[in-house]
């Protein structure tokens, strides 16, 4: 990997954090830049991140101190985004959320009211672990995202949903989290979506667009909701063990079953989601990656640890009870199997509710 000059320096630096004081560092940091591409942000972090030479779990809050400097802006003045391009719609989210942190940091307000503006940045959150992470990890070998920040996401989500659950009455609580909530701002619009910006092409900004349709709008920034392309057939009829069926009526069928189907091939890669809304997002851009990319990094080895017990026959299945927004779900996983050879795992997710409320009328 060939580094400019500010890379090499920046990555200087940023490894005299391990023994030096953040104030001193960044002291050197504001004399030494004038300016910073975003690129050698980049391209710095990334040899860090593969050399092991500093704590990644810091990065992200290095940056706020180091490049977040008074009027000095050292990472977004090279970026020129398109209104059209959904990356964009994430920022325009991003200024709006800001708007609304600064007047309860800066205003004694209902703070009660906070709790709609909380659900809206979750969904903020949902955007980026489900469109953007993955496919900076799988696709581009940009790992500090889905390493990082998603795990910030989870950090401050968790933040938010003890304010609701305790009425925010935990004033010293309610401004940490604030300001971790502005702080993500200025990461994301100045780091995340830059590099992504640099790195992902337009087929997969395409399919951002496309799948931006599986979130709802918020902070009242609209888009326009981009039809993925319709399926298509060849006149095809695949002959089963009992019967036979061509493949529209095979894809009519898969979506007509009110069970979420997701399948994983053996090579862990995502292969297949039926249609239907989802207990979980299942965008297009997370087909053909592998599907460790579209799980936070605390939860690879519980996804791991499943698929190897199913593809060694440890177990013939592995199930999972949980509650999401008052609902109730079973979610299954199942190895697929053609005789002696282990095709991949399969996920089927059950709602619940109605077999409960049979049960108690019954």
């Amino acid at each position: 990997m060939n580094l400019s000059n500010n890379a090499k320096l920046l990555k200087e630096l940023l490894l005299r954090l391990n023994t030096e004081s953040l104030e001193e560092v960044q002291k050197d940091f504001v004399k030494a830049f004038k300016d910073l591409s975003y690129n050698d942000v980049l391209y710095a972090e990334e040899e860090l991140y593969l050399e092991g030479s500093v704590n990644l779990e810091r990065l992200c809050d290095i940056h706020s101190a180091l490049f977040h400097n008074g009027d000095n802006n050292y990472l977004a003045n090279d970026i020129k985004m398109t209104n059209d391009n959904p990356l964009n719609i994430l920022i325009k989210e991003n200024n709006e959320m800001e708007k609304i942190i600064d007047y309860y940091l800066n205003n004694k307000a209902d703070y009660k009211m906070l709790k709609s503006i909380f659900k809206e940045i979750e969904v903020h959150y949902k955007k980026k672990s489900n469109l953007i992470y993955p496919i900076l990890k799988s696709k581009y070998n940009f790992n500090g995202p889905h390493e990082v920040m998603w795990k910030n996401d989870d950090i401050i989500i968790n933040k938010m949903n003890s304010l609701i659950k305790n009425d925010f009455n935990d004033e010293e609580l309610l401004v940490e989290t604030l300001n971790k909530i502005k702080e993500m701002i200025y990461k994301e619009n100045n780091i995340l979506y830059p590099n992504a910006f640099d790195l992902l092409g337009d087929d997969d900004l395409k399919l951002i667009e496309e799948d931006l349709h599986q979130f709802k709008e918020i902070f009242n920034v609209r888009y326009n909701k981009v039809k993925a392309n319709d399926v298509s057939f060849k006149n095809e009829i695949i002959n089963f063990k009992y019967g036979k069926l061509s493949l529209k009526e095979i894809n009519g069928i898969l979506n007509a079953i009110p069970i979420e189907i997701s399948y994983v091939n053996n090579k862990n890669i995502n292969k297949y989601y039926n249609e239907g809304e989802k207990l979980f997002k299942r965008p297009a851009l997370s087909l053909e990656n592998d599907v460790f990319s579209c799980h936070p990094k605390a939860k690879e080895n519980i996804v791991l640890n499943i698929i190897d017990d199913l593809k060694n026959k440890r177990k013939s299945d592995v199930s999972i009870f949980m509650k999401k927004d008052q609902e109730d779900f079973l979610i299954k996983y199942k190895g697929v199997w053609d005789k002696d050879e282990f095709l991949g795992t399969v996920e089927l997710i059950y709602p619940l509710n109605e077999i409960k409320k049979y049960l108690n009328k019954n």
